[in-house]
């Protein structure tokens, strides 16, 4: 089982994950908003981990990583 924090993780495919049931949603770092289904990948820049909705993940949109400034699609 994946874990992020405490917070249990059920993978629903390749590398998309949602909270298991009764936690609390995720926040993807490209729209801000709170999803229950998140994608989450090292950053190329640092290895922290990135966590985006998999809407901002299949549209290719712009993150930032909040530790190294790495800029993506």
């Amino acid at each position: 089982m994946d874990y992020i924090g405490d917070c249990k993780l059920v993978e629903l495919g390749r590398n998309i994950y949602k909270p298991n049931s009764g936690q609390v949603n995720m926040k993807c770092i490209s729209c801000s908003k709170e999803t229950s289904k998140i994608v989450r990948f090292p950053c190329p820049g640092c290895g922290e981990e990135i966590l985006r909705c998999d809407k901002c993940r299949g549209l290719s949109i712009e993150y930032k990583c909040p530790k190294c400034g790495y800029k993506g699609p």
